[in-house]
């Protein structure tokens, strides 16, 4: 599983270089056609490893990697 949308923060973050100030890199961005920034957001998902988003936050408390002292979570309904 993945969030698309997670891309319209994580390639902004991302953007190492020329420098130049997030007004301008905005605009870059929003200039893009579809395959140019499935091409950026596939390079994002590539530098910062192949990794899925949980959905919930339970989801993410249980693929954390455990600790032997720390009990596992109790579900919430």
């Amino acid at each position: 599983l993945y969030a698309p949308e997670i891309y319209d923060e994580a390639v902004p973050a991302c953007w190492v270089s020329p420098e130049i100030s997030d007004e301008l890199r905005d605009k870059l961005l929003t200039g893009l056609t579809g395959g140019q920034w499935d091409h950026l957001c596939a390079a994002v998902q590539f530098v910062n490893g192949d990794v899925e988003i949980p959905f919930s936050a339970l989801a993410t408390v249980a693929l954390r990697p455990s600790v032997a002292s720390e009990p596992p979570p109790a579900p919430k309904e």
